[in-house]
């Protein structure tokens, strides 16, 4: 698990480089976003599942599965 927040968007960085696992960061920083907006990455090995994996309701995807429910 790696916490990049104090130089992401200001060096160089990537996950494939370093080969970690897990990695969650603020925007606030850096990458000059607002409060409350980051970043997750999960490797790829352990989302072998995606029918099991439920992003969190504010996540991109919740949005989506969000918007589908309403118009239905």
């Amino acid at each position: 698990m790696v916490n990049p927040t104090q130089s992401l968007g200001a060096l160089y960085f990537s996950v494939n480089d370093v080969g970690m696992d897990f990695m969650a960061s603020n925007g606030h920083k850096w990458l000059l976003s607002s409060f409350g907006v980051g970043t997750m990455y999960i490797g790829r090995k352990y989302l072998k599942d995606l029918e099991k994996f439920k992003p969190f309701f504010f996540s991109q995807s919740g949005q989506k599965e969000r918007e589908v429910s309403m118009l239905t």
